[in-house]
């Protein structure tokens, strides 16, 4: 169907008396044009003349967009298409045409925010070789930072994480330092923090692979030190929020305090500052929300042999069981999903390591009851499936 003929139909059905009929045709008729205009783009834009038309290739998508817009009515339609048009120019040329950044308003940004955050966390959970380009994101986030909303901390938060996943750490703790200024910026202090370790982990393989040199285990040893700084800080100030926190905020402010906790007594362990890890966790008091946390964290502490450097003392099998049953009979009747299966696939684990190969299997079934695609459950009864067969 030629576009001339899908616009003329647009605007000839003042004649029908069939509202419902009118209203379906006309969205049946816009989803053609907008498909229209779609496939015209495709064709017109040459992969290998990007660079050189790279101005009229936008101006043609921003175009596109805004004939669709004057003619569609649905204003929740028209944000759809608005997501289309982004996602598309990011695939083919890899930048934002001004005339759909231009869309974007104090009136409907929340909502277009929403379809760029979901597109993003879509791409983020891709490997590094299957991931598409962020950089149109990147600027849709700082449209509204810069044009609408300075003080948008979803904004700052996902502009945050891109870089972070760019590996550009200087601009990703620029946004995560940001957020933390504000009262409600506890998530830019954790973002903060898995900053600092992504880029320590990153300066380790590159280590490893070529050889470690001054400059790199200075880097890593600032690193550390700025990181064990803001947990020690972050801690005593929430520790401080908890104790002068009434109803209905206390909760929340446990629930705070446990999870930077957790992620200290994470990277104490690895770091092989095993006593901080043990006496960190154990000061929380049993009755606080999401206990089945810390209990996990001691449990996995006690399965962990320790690394090359650092023996664990306290590695015993037998407690991470003790303690991971007991997080389980916190959560067993619990609606999360996730919270039970992290408990269940270290136990499941900690019996295969003592070859209680039975209760093993059984709890494995327990994690494919919850989530039949899980695959840690999957991947360990096929372990234990072919240790069967070898010692047969």
């Amino acid at each position: 169907m030629k576009i001339n003929q899908i616009i003329k139909g647009l605007f000839n059905r003042s004649n029908r008396t069939n509202a419902n009929e009118t209203n379906n045709e006309t969205k049946f008729s816009m989803n053609e044009y907008t498909d229209s205009e779609f496939e015209r783009l495709k064709k017109t834009i040459k992969k290998d003349q990007i660079e050189q038309n790279r101005q009229q290739y936008l101006n043609d998508i921003g175009e596109a967009f805004e004939r669709i817009r004057n003619l569609a009515t649905n204003e929740k339609y028209i944000n759809m298409v608005w997501a289309q048009f982004v996602n598309f120019s990011a695939k083919k040329i890899n930048d934002m045409p001004d005339k759909l950044l231009s869309f974007i308003n104090e009136n409907n940004y929340r909502t277009l925010f929403e379809y760029t955050r979901n597109w993003v966390s879509k791409e983020l959970k891709k490997s590094d070789d299957e991931r598409g380009s962020l950089y149109p994101a990147q600027i849709i986030c700082e449209w509204i930072l810069n044009r609408i909303n300075p003080d948008d901390i979803p904004a700052l938060m996902l502009l945050g994480q891109m870089y972070k996943s760019e590996k550009d750490y200087k601009k990703a703790r620029i946004c995560f330092k940001q957020i933390m200024d504000y009262p409600n910026g506890f998530n830019g202090i954790t973002s903060l923090a898995e900053c600092y370790n992504d880029e320590i982990v990153d300066l380790l393989v590159e280590s490893k692979r070529n050889g470690s040199n001054k400059g790199i285990v200075k880097r890593i040893a600032e690193l550390n030190k700025q990181l064990r700084s803001l947990y020690i800080n972050n801690i005593s100030k929430l520790r401080e929020k908890v104790m002068n926190a009434t109803e209905p905020d206390i909760k929340n402010e446990r629930v705070r305090y446990v999870s930077l906790v957790c992620q200290y007594a994470r990277w104490s362990k690895k770091n092989g500052n095993y006593d901080e890890c043990i006496k960190t966790l154990k000061d929380i008091p049993e009755d606080y929300p999401e206990y089945n946390r810390v209990l996990l964290e001691i449990a996995l502490l006690y399965q962990y042999k320790g690394g090359s450097k650092y023996y664990n003392k306290y590695y015993d099998i037998n407690k991470a069981i003790e303690v991971l049953k007991q997080a389980d009979s916190l959560i067993k009747d619990s609606k999360d999903k996730n919270a039970r299966k992290s408990v269940l696939m270290p136990l499941a684990n900690s019996f295969h390591m003592i070859r209680e190969y039975d209760e093993a299997y059984r709890i494995c079934n327990l994690v494919l009851e919850i989530d039949p695609y899980e695959k840690n459950a999957k991947d360990l009864i096929k372990l234990m499936n072919d240790e069967s067969k070898i010692s047969a």
